[in-house]
């Protein structure tokens, strides 16, 4: 999925969620991306780093969410 990262957009894939809790439903005040990785344009991939997380989450608070509640779906 095409997010931004330093007001760059990135391919980011293999995205793990983190402090997603039901009982907080449709704010998710509390969730976070804990892992990501992003596909480089020769196919590869890099893990991104905890600060690199962040500022994804950062930059893409709705996308978050929506990713929350992707997890908090059974």
């Amino acid at each position: 999925m095409k997010l931004k990262l330093n007001k760059k957009e990135i391919e980011v894939v293999d995205i793990e969620m983190g402090g997603v809790d039901v009982g907080d439903w449709g704010d998710f005040s509390d969730a976070f991306i804990a892992e990501a990785s992003e596909q480089l344009a020769d196919g590869s991939f890099r893990d991104l780093t905890e600060d690199e997380c962040f500022q994804l989450a950062e930059e893409n608070p709705y996308k978050v969410n929506e990713l929350a509640m992707e997890w908090a779906l059974p």
